[in-house]
């Protein structure tokens, strides 16, 4: 391989897989009188292009045409297109042969600020290496348990096709190890190729992805109970199958999202080659807690969609987006629980931006969205500089919100090679933004750190961390990055041509913008199966016996945290609680509250505020249904008047909110100073000669 072509060339920021049709010949091409070698290494996951510097000497002869791939037929994306430019140069390394193969071994960034756990994995890094194996990291998140989750694909390098690729999904202690307590060895393994997975509030796990037979991918879903185990309660034995796809077509899954109610969405996408190229269409599914399709949901079941792309809020609602490369535009439409285009947002339904969405998160009244436009310049030397912003709009109406930033964006990247392709939300409202630079030497990952308002941190180098293991510079961070304990954890890893070297790390950022919260004290409920017992936690817990019902029984998690307040226009875009927060809204000043309120994700973290200035009062985590239970005082300097009560989730978003009177606190009760400066007056006019005859005096405390 003569050098290494960036993901940013395709269309998709994350892609899940890529198809290759040549139409031409493979080898040596002639384009304008000079010759152009190529060669295509294929990775799930990444992707590498060659091409050599013309000939010296070019043949008169001329290539015979070749037809062009299309994409998917939606309006708003038009065919993508390469073009050589025989002027431009080469990529890296022209014909010359392929790099040197890298090792990994310590870790290393070009952030002084960041901090590697050498104690995790091997000397930092956590890796997988089997002899005649590929293996690519795919998904990463924090479990409810104080464990980490990290989805693999493991590829046979010699094999007979895509029937023996399978997936791995680890359990990782907080040190790198594996929790041998849960599957086989601390892994469970699953046949097929998936590469997305979510975390249900009883502790199950759904991976999406697909499976090969009979040379046509099918899309689907497994569920998997909290000890590794296949749920059988759950869809047909534990799986979902799609309806079949036309003959001569393949379907994958290009996304999943929470629904209402426990439900999930799934984006399916129908790739179907025909003589005018490949044609791609999506269609939505609601599958509901017991992995049977919603059929009230679109029509019969499904919903046409333009786009590959979604997330969804709290309240349902869907937003799905494409993105076309060649212009730097892109479409985001919105619908309701019901499959409904909702019309107050946008323009009749549909949001209209003049650059790519590469990511988009909905955390509260907002929606943040990973922003990139190319600018000119570029080429054969690489991809063309482009322009990267966080902006944030309303949810509801779509309208940007010109109260974050400036004038509702942050600027990333002027202009630079770097492509952003991940917004992680931490528990303090700020941002990490994960993506890739590119270099004459090759791509590496990056990560920056932007706080709630917008700012990106100067503690991280202004082009973004890098990471290396030994001699690997990792190129990409696409598996997940989250936090847990306090550290942060990524996963990703470097392609080459001799294997993928998987690598996950873990880490912290001295003086960065985003405080993390501290691991749970006790772990979250795991459903056990009736004769194996749940697994420990990563940290001391309570034994507890195997549950009799299907609810399993469980101890919130509970725990002190440095994470600030929201903003107050955060508070004021929450929603009014549809029951009362407290009964008495009238407090006293110092009064001291206890709320119980539901509506959240199961075991995230959340706040107890007043405003006008926000305040956290109290904190604590979500049981499994949601449920937070928590405790405050009213600051004891708290103006007299109208304030606002609201119980608010950091990483979800979720919060709600109940207007609250502030009042002077009475007299103190029995036995305090004010019924001692009576007994003083008494004396007073006892000593004047008169006679007082104090019966009973008692003032209660609201």
């Amino acid at each position: 391989m003569a050098g290494d072509w960036p993901p940013s060339t395709i269309p998709d920021p994350e892609p899940t897989r890529l198809e290759l049709r040549v139409f031409g010949a493979v080898g040596t091409e002639i384009v304008g009188g000079s010759t152009y070698s190529f060669s295509v290494d294929i990775k799930k996951g990444g992707v590498s292009v060659a091409i050599s510097c013309p000939a010296e000497t070019a043949p008169e002869t001329t290539a015979p045409a070749t037809t062009p791939e299309t994409t998917a037929p939606e309006t708003t994306t038009a065919p993508e297109t390469t073009t050589t430019n025989p002027g431009s140069g080469c990529i890296s390394n022209c014909g010359g042969p392929p790099p040197p193969s890298c090792t990994a071994g310590a870790v290393t960034s070009n952030a002084p600020n960041i901090m590697f756990d050498s104690n995790f994995g091997t000397s930092g890094v956590w890796t997988l290496v089997e002899s005649g194996k590929d293996i690519m990291f795919q998904d990463a998140i924090a479990g409810n348990d104080g464990k980490g989750y990290v989805l693999v694909n493991v590829i046979p390098t010699m094999s007979n096709g895509q029937e023996s690729d399978v997936s791995r999904l680890y359990r990782l202690n907080t040190d790198g190890s594996n929790d041998s307590t849960w599957g086989t060895n601390g892994y469970v393994e699953v046949s097929g190729s998936f590469n997305s997975m979510t975390l249900n509030s009883n502790g199950s796990i759904i991976l999406s992805g697909s499976t090969f037979a009979n040379d046509m991918y099918s899309p689907g879903l497994v569920r998997l109970t909290s000890t590794g185990s296949l749920d059988t309660t759950w869809g047909n034995g534990g799986t979902v199958s799609f309806p079949a796809p036309p003959s001569d077509s393949n379907q994958w899954i290009t996304g999943i999202a929470a629904g209402p109610s426990g439900s999930m969405y799934v984006n399916v996408e129908t790739s179907a080659f025909g003589q005018n190229g490949m044609t791609n269409t999506h269609s939505m599914f609601k599958v509901t807690t017991t992995g049977t399709f919603d059929t009230n949901f679109g029509t019969n079941g499904s919903l046409s969609v333009q786009g590959r792309y979604m997330r969804s809020d709290s309240t349902g609602a869907l937003y799905v987006w494409v993105s076309d490369l060649m212009t730097s535009t892109s479409t985001m439409r919105k619908f309701d629980a019901n499959g409904s285009l909702v019309g107050s947002f946008g323009n009749n339904g549909v949001l209209a931006l003049s650059a790519r969405i590469n990511d988009a998160k909905i955390i509260g009244a907002h929606m943040y969205l990973l922003l990139s436009e190319s600018l000119s310049g570029g080429g054969m030397m690489g991809p063309p500089p482009s322009k990267t912003t966080v902006a944030r709009h309303d949810r509801t109406t779509g309208v940007l919100d010109a109260n974050f930033a400036t004038a509702g964006v942050s600027t990333v990247f002027a202009s630079s090679s770097a492509v952003a392709i991940r917004l992680v939300p931490l528990p303090d409202g700020s941002f990490a933004v994960i993506g890739f630079i590119f270099s004459m030497n090759g791509s590496s990952a990056f990560l920056l750190l932007m706080d709630s308002a917008g700012a990106i941190s100067a503690n991280l180098p202004s082009t973004g961390a890098t990471f290396t293991s030994g001699t690997c510079v990792a190129d990409n961070l696409y598996a997940g990055t989250f936090t847990m304990g306090g550290s942060f954890f990524s996963f990703g890893g470097k392609y080459q041509m001799s294997g993928n070297v998987p690598m996950g790390f873990k880490f912290t950022i001295s003086g960065g913008s985003a405080p993390v919260t501290t691991t749970p004290t006790t772990a979250a409920p795991t459903t056990a199966a009736p004769t194996t017992a749940a697994p420990a936690p990563a940290t001391a817990a309570p034994t507890t016996a195997t549950p009799t019902t299907a609810t399993p029984t469980t101890a919130t998690p509970t725990t002190t945290t440095t994470v600030p307040p929201p903003a107050l226009a955060t508070v004021q875009a929450l929603p009014v609680a549809p029951t009362p927060i407290v009964a008495d809204a009238t407090i006293s000043r110092g009064e001291e509250i206890t709320v119980s309120f539901g509506g959240f994700t199961p075991f995230e973290f959340v706040q107890l505020i007043v405003a006008s200035t926000p305040q956290v009062i109290g904190s604590g985590y979500a049981n499994a249904q949601g449920v937070v239970t928590l405790s405050g005082n009213l600051p004891s300097n708290l103006a007299s008047g109208n304030h606002t009560l609201a119980v608010f989730a950091p990483v979800s978003g979720i919060g709600f909110t109940q207007p609250i009177t502030v009042s002077q606190p009475l007299l103190p009760a029995t036995g305090s100073d004010g019924q001692n400066n009576l007994y003083v007056i008494a004396m007073l006019l006892f000593v004047l000669g008169l006679v007082v005859r104090r019966t009973s005096t008692v003032i209660t405390n609201k």
